[in-house]
């Protein structure tokens, strides 16, 4: 466990240079066996499963499938819907894949929400990806798709999509342009298409400390979080809950579920630029949404 303040300097410090932000994501990349949280994966599969999208000729596309496409990978096991997966950097690791993937089988199994044969095609699927020696052909057996854009704009036509998802990827998106973003994630949806998220709200340097507490940003100054913690490596944008709901409303959409995960607020200590927000807003950990174009 490191130090919040040591990690700070020490993210800041690899953030200096492309070079050295290569060389971190290439030794990140050797890290086979990565944490996943089962239970946000099944939830994407559920609110594509409500908006009907995981049908034949159906699109789907995942915003930041980092390491393993993980939260693909239940649909991509049992539907037959395609599947556009999305980042601004490319650290696909084909060894974390195979390391999830029968993780996500055995949640599939496990489900009475699913037939037999679904769970045969499962299995199937899952017995060629083990196998599988190139992400090509993981991307044949999945139908899905990858596309990198350094820029973080997701190069597809207009009205491609019928559900969006993003999994703890949106509290990344910069600050200043996050607005112009979500009218872009709008544009890519189709009429009535959905746009299902879950976004971390907490300081992700709490994730190293865990001396501290998760919401540990709220006590210092805006400005001395871009001095202090601020880099691209671990870059939040610390927009509070209202703030993305707003923002995606004034995009067009229209919310339809919104749901804040709280946290005990009782010893932080909140900075008066912070202060104006309401109570549940600070003390959001995570917002869940679901978003209809």
């Amino acid at each position: 466990m490191l130090n919040y303040y040591l990690a700070s300097v020490i993210f800041r410090g690899l953030s200096a240079h492309p070079s050295l932000r290569a060389a971190y994501r290439a030794v990140g990349n050797k890290r086979t066996a990565r944490p996943i949280t089962l239970g946000y994966t099944r939830w994407v599969w559920e609110q594509a499963a409500k908006a009907h999208c995981l049908a034949p000729g159906k699109r789907i596309l995942e915003l930041g499938t980092g390491w393993t496409h993980a939260n693909s990978l239940y649909i991509g096991l049992l539907g037959s819907a395609a599947i556009d997966t999305f980042d601004v950097v490319d650290n696909r690791s084909l060894a974390s894949l195979q390391h999830q993937v029968p993780l996500v089988l055995d949640l599939i199994e496990s489900s009475a929400d699913h037939s037999a044969s679904e769970k045969r095609e499962a299995r199937r699927r899952t017995t060629e990806i083990l196998q599988a020696s190139t992400m090509e052909s993981v991307y044949e057996t999945l139908n899905m798709r990858y596309q990198v854009d350094s820029e973080g704009e997701p190069r597809f036509p207009d009205s491609s999509f019928d559900f969006i998802f993003s999994m703890d990827v949106l509290e990344h998106v910069r600050r200043e342009q996050f607005q112009g973003s979500a009218k872009r994630w709008k544009s890519l949806l189709k009429p009535g298409g959905v746009f299902a998220s879950q976004v971390g709200l907490d300081d992700h340097l709490s994730h190293l400390d865990h001396s501290k507490h998760a919401k540990h940003y709220l006590q210092h100054s805006k400005r001395m979080g871009r001095y202090l913690v601020e880099c691209d490596l671990k870059y939040i944008n610390r927009l509070s809950a209202s703030e993305i709901l707003a923002m995606l409303r004034r995009a067009g959409f229209a919310i339809e579920f919104a749901e804040r995960e709280l946290c005990d607020m009782a010893e932080v200590v909140v900075h008066p630029d912070y202060a104006h927000q309401p109570a549940d807003d600070l003390a959001a950990a995570r917002l869940a949404f679901v978003a209809q174009a």
